[in-house]
């Protein structure tokens, strides 16, 4: 899955060319998105038991793009966390703001006693 640029995101990156002051975000962390992000501009994140944002880890560019060289790994749904159809990356680990998206190509439904983990290379992300 390839993570689009949120409005935000998009912003934050022109300031950088107009010279505005902009202070980089840091770690960032990835979240799962239950609902379609573009649906009437709402973001649902997970909210049950067990569910957790994860640091995220990127490995060097490569012809433009980097993706994840590690599994993320959510662990297992304590709850049921209903059927994940995004990834969003934020800038913190609760609330923050969305910099990127992607709708996942199989949306997977998460149910109590289920892991769920984005596997290496799954994940890619670049400015294109």
């Amino acid at each position: 899955m390839t993570a689009n640029l949120t409005q935000y995101a998009q912003e934050t990156i022109l300031g950088l060319f107009r010279g505005a002051p902009v202070k980089g975000p840091g770690q960032m962390y990835v979240a799962l998105l239950v609902e379609s992000t573009v649906k009437l501009g709402e973001i649902v994140e997970v909210k049950a038991r067990g569910y957790r944002r994860q640091s995220l880890t990127l490995g060097d560019p490569i012809n433009g793009v980097c993706d994840n060289p590690t599994d993320i790994l959510f662990g297992v749904a304590e709850a049921n966390w209903g059927k994940v159809v995004t990834i969003g990356v934020y800038d913190a680990l609760t609330g923050g703001h969305l910099w990127m998206q992607s709708d996942m190509e199989r949306p997977q439904t998460v149910e109590a006693g289920s892991p769920f983990k984005i596997p290496v290379g799954e994940l890619s992300i670049s400015l294109v």
